[in-house]
């Protein structure tokens, strides 16, 4: 009877043991969590409500793995300042992971999803999808992706960070409240037009009474106000989203095999998709630019009455510059097509050499060094030529180019009228052949104040107009960005 009691007792004890272990496992496996710490970091709004962030929760399709790198801070930043309906945007947005030192912290897994209208994005070496679930970060704890704007004029993109048990942080979601359209209407600072103020001196050619040139001693005077807005091309069609080419399709056919019972079948393959390439361009496409150019200068009217007769002739034949006041009203036209974009430029944040041709037109007046008899104080003017710029650019080409930028260097030539040229007695006289080049000296420049040098040449039958003209080219909008504490040189 005892050794039964001794057996029941080591057995209850036994089953006590087993059941406390059994608790003791059980309770060294916490519940997955979902981000309790850290702030939520927005760019450009507030985070959403709990409702959407569920929702994006739940969408992630994150390959499920023991252990994932943690941020303690984790950022989304817009590259793109302006963006187009259908357009295609490299690197768009730059997705940032660091830990408490500041460093970059290496695969940090994340999930994008477009929440509002119809854009699409896509990273390296993915396809083209409302969501992109499983992105990495680099071993500097950053990873882009790229976005392609559809027809609507807002969307909404959110980043959602993986903690180390690789579940979604929601705390620590990104939303990006974005926008296409032409905004830029309502407000001068914009990047599709410029304000600039040149300021300079003119040295024109000059001869002596043997009609040798003496150099260009000739000086004058320029300061010329010039805006210009950049108009979008034209283009009223929609291009759909491009997708990328998947590894495991091909556009070869496929083999015809045949089955069993001895059919010759032809197995069924998977639509290919075509290669992402741009756009090709037509002739309705390209920057379209409106300018208004208003500058005082010295202009070479040869004015000046004859001397008596038996009077010795003055010391100097060239042509006398008076103060005159002119302005003019421009149209230019650069097709898409007559554009060439390389990844050539060496300054920071405009990687790409832009090099553009077009057609510009002028018409204007200039005002008279003293009104004729019958009290016309003004001289008709108008250009029609080619006009070829410089330029460096974000853009990779030229249908995404969205930022108006001042040329580097250009070079006009046009066939110019003037209502009348140095008094020239024929009409013939006043059709001139009219150059301007510029150029910009890196060595005397920055980038509110850049120092200009260039040419002006106007030639034709009778007396010609050449001159060189040197100076500052002050960029009033971005100076007034600069003063103002919205913008940055």
């Amino acid at each position: 009877m005892r050794t039964v009691h001794v057996v029941r007792s080591m057995f209850i004890s036994t089953c006590l043991i087993v059941s406390l272990m059994a608790m003791a496992v059980l309770g060294q496996t916490p519940a997955p969590t979902t981000g309790t710490t850290g702030a939520s970091t927005t760019s450009g709004t507030t985070a959403s409500t709990a409702t959407t962030a569920s929702t994006a929760t739940t969408t992630a399709a994150s390959p499920a793995t023991a252990t994932q790198p943690q941020a303690a801070t984790f950022t989304a930043i817009p590259n793109i300042t302006t963006f187009e309906p259908g357009g295609n945007y490299t690197d768009a947005v730059t997705v940032k992971a660091t830990d408490t030192a500041g460093t970059g912290v290496e695969n940090v897994v994340f999930d994008v999803f477009v929440t509002a209208g119809d854009a699409q994005v896509y990273a390296e070496s993915t396809s083209v999808l409302p969501s992109l679930p499983g992105l990495k970060t680099d071993n500097k704890g950053k990873k882009n992706f790229s976005i392609i704007t559809g027809k609507t004029t807002d969307f909404k993109i959110l980043v959602v960070p993986h903690d180390s048990k690789n579940a979604a942080q929601v705390l620590k979601m990104v939303v990006l409240d974005l926008s296409t359209g032409p905004k830029f209407k309502d407000a001068l600072s914009s990047n599709r037009s410029f304000l600039e103020l040149f300021i300079g001196q003119t040295f024109a050619n000059n001869y002596d009474t043997s009609g040798k040139n003496t150099g260009f001693g000739n000086a004058g005077q320029l300061m010329q106000l010039t805006f210009d807005t950049m108009w979008k091309h034209p283009r009223t069609r929609w291009i759909p989203p491009c997708p990328r080419q998947p590894p495991d399709v091909t556009n070869e056919l496929m083999p015809v095999v045949t089955t069993s019972n001895g059919k010759s079948v032809t197995p069924q393959a998977a639509t290919p998709t075509p290669e992402c390439n741009p756009p090709v361009p037509t002739a309705l496409d390209g920057l379209l630019h409106t300018e208004l150019n208003m500058s005082f200068s010295k202009f070479p009217f040869n004015s000046s009455t004859p001397p008596p007769s038996g009077t010795p002739p003055p010391a100097s034949t060239g042509t006398p510059l008076e103060n005159a006041f002119t302005g003019t009203l421009g149209l230019i036209w650069q097709p898409d097509s007559w554009a060439s974009y390389s990844n050539t430029s060496r300054e920071d944040g405009l990687p790409y050499d832009a090099v553009r041709w077009g057609i510009f037109s002028r018409a204007g007046f200039t005002t008279r060094a003293q009104t004729s008899d019958k009290g016309d104080a003004a001289l008709g003017r108008g250009q029609l030529g080619f006009r070829f710029t410089h330029h460096h650019s974000r853009a990779s080409n030229g249908s995404e180019e969205v930022v108006n930028y001042i040329p580097i260097r250009f070079v006009e030539v046009s066939y110019g009228w003037f209502e009348r040229f140095q008094n020239a007695p024929t009409h013939q006289a006043h059709r001139r052949l009219v150059i301007d080049g510029g150029i910009r000296l890196v060595p005397l420049s920055n980038k509110l104040i850049p120092f200009y040098a260039g040419v002006h040449a106007n030639l034709g039958k009778g007396p010609d107009d050449v001159r060189v003209f040197a100076g500052f080219l002050f960029k009033l909008d971005k100076i007034a960005e600069l003063m103002s504490g919205s913008s940055t040189p």
